[in-house]
Order: structure tokens, then sequence, then C-alpha cells
């Protein structure tokens, strides 16, 4: 799995200040239909993300990997919503071996993915912070 994002600023909404590496307003606006309805949504997965990423930590910890693999299916319903397609794709790759796989061999994965998904909260509370 690779990290990089072969467009990093195709994501960024016009007038903003850095890009957006891994949440996608453009994707976002047009699935739910305005930048405040987008912002709402935001507001709720920041609160779930948050408390997602340390649990999946400790179900993986724990070798619990049926918790570990029912947060990141959550996880997995929504990031088509707003984010870039390599995050997509790598929370997609990560909960689909999570079905299969042990705690033990989820945790490298999980490893490579849990920074992204903590840059995609700070992009999260940026843009929901504009409005």
């Amino acid at each position: 799995m690779t990290s990089s994002d072969s467009s990093p600023t195709s994501s960024a909404p016009v007038g903003s200040n850095p890009p957006l590496e891994h949440l996608s307003v453009e994707i976002g606006v047009g699935m739910m239909g305005s930048p405040e309805a987008l912002r709402s949504i935001l507001a709720t997965v920041d609160l779930n993300l948050t408390g997602n990423i340390p649990d999946i930590w400790k179900a993986l910890e724990a070798g619990d990997i049926a918790v570990a693999n029912r947060l990141l299916h959550g996880i997995k319903g929504y990031v088509p919503i707003f984010c870039t397609d390599p995050l997509v794709d790598q929370v997609t790759q990560t909960e689909v071996f999570s079905k299969t796989a042990s705690a033990a061999d989820v945790k490298p994965l999980f490893a490579e993915l849990a920074p992204k998904l903590e840059q995609l909260l700070v992009e999260i509370r940026a843009f929901v912070a504009q409005g």
C-alpha cells in the first residue's frame, strides 16, 4: 500500500490555505449537497473517529479482532462520502482483511492507517472551524 497522493491539491476547496490530503470537500459537498451539510456530518464523524481510533488499538492489543472489525466497518461506511480515493481504498483493504485475519496480522496495517485517520481528523476540524 502506498501513502502518496498523485494530486494532493485536487481535494482542496477553492481559496483554502493548505491542501487537504485525505478530506475531499468536493466529494463531500457533492454527496451532502452543501458545505453546511458536510460540516454537520463531519462534526459527528469527528466525535466518532476520535473514539474509534484508540478503541481499535485497544481491541487489536487485546486480540479482539471482532471489535476491531466492527469499528473499521463503521469507518469504511462513511469515508467514501468525503475522503480521497487512496484513503478510502486503504480503509477498505484494512477492514476487509480484518474479517479473516488475526489481530496480530491487522496491527501493522492499522499502524499505517491510524496516522492518516489522525490527519483526517485535523483536516475535518479545520474545515468545520471555517464554518
